[in-house]
């Protein structure tokens, strides 16, 4: 928020949209700190598919590591995906979430 946003503060503890500027920032962080957390992985999750379809040579544990690891992948690109959905449908619809105004 910026400073001149502050007399919205209320609004923005009860989960409502303060203004567009606002929204595209708070997006635009969560984005980025998905993604941050989705490269600290030492592989790509195309890579742990291709360990997961050869992993006869692993052990159990290996294995559920790996299995671990991509679904934790999966669950940041989801959510990387879901919140490029919904900032599309914020800039489509013309509406911040409690029908505020863009």
């Amino acid at each position: 928020m910026e400073f001149s946003e502050l007399e919205y503060v209320n609004q923005a503890l009860q989960g409502k949209a303060v203004s567009l500027t606002n929204e595209m920032r708070a997006f635009r962080s969560a984005i980025k700190a998905l993604t941050s957390m989705l490269q600290a992985f030492p592989t790509s999750l195309q890579q742990d598919k291709e360990l997961l379809e050869s992993a006869e040579s692993m052990s159990t544990n290996q294995r559920n590591a790996v299995v671990l690891r991509k679904t934790q992948k999966e669950i940041l690109v989801n959510n990387i995906v879901v919140l490029g959905k919904m900032w599309e449908n914020i800039l489509l619809s013309g509406e911040l979430f409690g029908s505020v105004a863009v």
